[in-house]
C-alpha cells in the first residue's frame, strides 16, 4: 500500500508497521512497534486519533491527500479551523495529531514547513485569529466545601463523588491520573496518606511520582477520611488490584475494581457543582488542579513550592496561575494614593 492510497479507515497503522525497516523480522517488528506504541499515553493517542479523523474528512471532501499531506494543505486546514473558533490550543493539538501520524509512517512532517509555521503564527496575531485559550475556573476552598456539602453520602455515588472531588482537589491530580488511580497506589501513614501516581501528563516514562494528603481541618471536607469511607463502603480497601474509583450505574449499582474513565471524573465534577448550584461557575474537568494551584499561590506559597506539588516540569508554567494575584499586587493605585 503507497501513501497516497492510504484511507480515513487505515490511518492507525498496527505495531508491525509502525517505523520499522522491510526486512526486519516480524517478531522483532512486533516488540519494537509495541513499544513505540507504548511511547504516548493513551489519552494522548484517543486526542491525536479525534483531531486526525476530522483533519482526514476535511481532506477527503476537498480531494486532497491526507497522507502525506503536503504544507499547503495542512496551512487552509488550520487557517479553516481557526477561522470557526478552534482555540490556539485547540490547533496546536491539530498540528502534533498531522505529525504524529506523519512520523510514525517515516513520511516527511509538513508541520515543520514555514508555510505552516508562519500561517500559525499569523492566526495567533490575526485579527481573525485563533481564539483565546479561555482558562479553567479555579475553584476555591469554599466552592468545594459548598459542592461536597451539598452531597447525599447516604450513597454508595454520593460516597464516590465526594472522595473524588476533595482527594482531586486535595492532590491537584489530573482526571485521568484519577481514573487511572488503584489501590496499590495508596500508603496510608497514620492518619496521612501517600498517593504514587504511576504514569501521568508530566511523567511519560513511568517513574512515578508520590503525593502527601494529610488530614483535613474540618471533618465534612478531609479527603483522607472521605477516601476511607468510600473503600471501606466499596469493599476495595483491602483490594490493591482494584481501581480507586469506580463506576456506578444510574441503578446504583457498582462496577467493582473497573476504573472510571477522565471524562467520566470530569463529569461528577460538573454534575456535583450544579446540583450545588454552581452552575455559573462553568467548571471543566481542569477546576479541580487549577484551584489547588491557585489556592496554594494566593495563601502565600512560592511558586517552587507551587511547581512541586503541581508537578511541573518548568516554574514558567505554574507562574501562569499567579498572574491575578500579581497583577493586583503591581497595580498602583495605592502606591500613588489615587
Amino acid at each position: 500500500m503507497t501513501p497516497e492510497n492510504v484511507t480515513s479507515s487505515e490511518i492507525v497503522p498496527t505495531p508491525d508497521a509502525v517505523l520499522m525497516p522491510a526486512d526486519q523480522d516480524v517478531a522483532d517488528a512486533q516488540l519494537v512497534g509495541a513499544a513505540l506504541m507504548a511511547s504516548r499515553s493513551p489519552g494522548t493517542l484517543r486526542t491525536y486519533a479525534s483531531y486526525w479523523r476530522g483533519f482526514v474528512a476535511w481532506c477527503e471532501d476537498r480531494d486532497r491527500a491526507s497522507l502525506p499531506a503536503d504544507p499547503d494543505t495542512v496551512a487552509r486546514y488550520i487557517a479553516a479551523r481557526a477561522h470557526t473558533g478552534m482555540s490556539a490550543s485547540g490547533v496546536g493539538q491539530v498540528l502534533a495529531s498531522i505529525s504524529y501520524h506523519h512520523q510514525r509512517t517515516r513520511l516527511p512532517d509538513p508541520t515543520t514547513d514555514p508555510l505552516v509555521v508562519e500561517t500559525r503564527k499569523g492566526l495567533r496575531r490575526g485579527p481573525r485569529g485563533t481564539a483565546a485559550t479561555k482558562p479553567a475556573h479555579a475553584v476555591t476552598v469554599e466552592d468545594v466545601h459548598r459542592i461536597v456539602a451539598a452531597i447525599d453520602t447516604s450513597e454508595l455515588v454520593g460516597l464516590r463523588d465526594r472522595a473524588l472531588i476533595l482527594l482531586g482537589f486535595a492532590t491537584g491530580m489530573r482526571r485521568s491520573e484519577l481514573g487511572a488511580l488503584m489501590v496499590r497506589d495508596l500508603e496510608w501513614k497514620g492518619g496521612d496518606l501517600l498517593v504514587t501516581i504511576r504514569v501521568s501528563k508530566g511523567d511519560q516514562e513511568g517513574a512515578g511520582q508520590v503525593v502527601g494528603v494529610v488530614r483535613g481541618a474540618y471533618a465534612a471536607s478531609d479527603p483522607v477520611e472521605a477516601l476511607h469511607r468510600w473503600l471501606v463502603a466499596a469493599d476495595a480497601l483491602d483490594r490493591p488490584d482494584c481501581a480507586v474509583f469506580a463506576p456506578i450505574n444510574k441503578g446504583g449499582n457498582l462496577r467493582p475494581c473497573t476504573p472510571m474513565s477522565g471524562h467520566a471524573v470530569g463529569d461528577v465534577l460538573i454534575r456535583r457543582a450544579d446540583a450545588a448550584g454552581l452552575s455559573s461557575l462553568s467548571l471543566t474537568a481542569h477546576s479541580l488542579r487549577a484551584g489547588l494551584i491557585t489556592a496554594m499561590i494566593e495563601a502565600g506559597a512560592s511558586l517552587p513550592q507551587a511547581q512541586r506539588v503541581a508537578r511541573h516540569k518548568s516554574v514558567s508554567t505554574t507562574a501562569r496561575y499567579a498572574r491575578g494575584r500579581d497583577a493586583l499586587e503591581d497595580s498602583p493605585v495605592r502606591m500613588i494614593g489615587l
